[in-house]
């Protein structure tokens, strides 16, 4: 018999949970506005986030793939390109970057954390290399 990887996974029902009530009544407020697209919670949320991070502006987006894709779109990302990111993640981390033109380089990840190795990334730029991308799906959990 295999062992089964000793990793815990992402608890999102744990996470959820600590917010339900919150989440629940902007979601009422959402659904009784009929404010879908845009709307004053979507105006709410980005001034609350770009306060959190001390920044300009925030642009909510309907996806992580969508906002991927607007980051490397804002940075000019095209054909020729490389873009250094982890395998350990979604794939559409390394799909936004084809979807740009780009190139995805793969770096290796930390065994105890899971993150980008800060060694190996340094050993994949290239003069081609305009951006990276880290991801960190376990940062919290592993010990």
């Amino acid at each position: 018999m295999v062992e089964q990887n000793k990793i815990p996974s992402f608890d999102l029902a744990r996470n959820y949970l600590r917010v339900k009530e919150e989440i629940g009544v902007a979601v009422n407020r959402v659904l009784e506005s009929q404010h879908f697209i845009l709307g004053p919670e979507v105006d709410c949320i980005e001034k609350e986030i770009s306060a959190y991070l001390e920044v300009k502006n925030a642009v909510g987006c309907a996806s992580g793939t969508d906002a991927l894709m607007l980051a490397l779109m804002s940075l000019d990302i095209k054909a020729g390109d490389e873009v250094i990111t982890t395998p350990f993640t979604f794939f559409a981390t390394a799909s936004c970057i084809a979807r740009n033109g780009a190139k995805p380089v793969f770096a290796d990840v930390e065994p105890d954390s899971y993150n980008l190795s800060m060694e190996s990334v340094l050993e994949k730029i290239t003069p081609r290399t305009k951006a990276v991308i880290p991801v960190h799906l376990l940062a919290r959990h592993v010990k």
